[in-house]
């Protein structure tokens, strides 16, 4: 149809938030996988709920809690209090790493 999106047709979710600065992530992951999309250039595709994505409000410096997010810490010390995928066990606690 002419004039019309390719979004248009999906979910409308969300749309506005597309183009701004974010930190993203999958939906799924066995450890923490956080990057910053600083020209709000990119978002998710397919998957069961796709990805996440986190707006930082100023003054707060995104690459500050972007290295706090991928902390391996930070990371181990959330596996040890969330829910498991499918309730087994996450890839992260069974490799022994964290």
């Amino acid at each position: 149809m002419k004039g019309e999106k390719w979004y248009a047709f999906g979910r409308t979710q969300a749309l506005e938030v597309i183009g701004l600065k974010k930190i993203i992530t999958p939906d799924i992951a066995s450890s923490a996988s956080y990057c910053l999309d600083e020209n709000g250039k990119y978002s998710f595709s397919g998957g069961a709920g796709g990805g996440y994505g986190i707006i930082v409000k100023e003054p707060i410096e995104p690459k500050y809690i972007l290295g706090l997010l991928n902390n391996r810490l930070i990371d181990w010390c959330h596996h040890q209090v969330s829910t498991n995928f499918r309730g087994g066990p996450s890839p992260h606690r069974q490799s022994g790493t964290g």
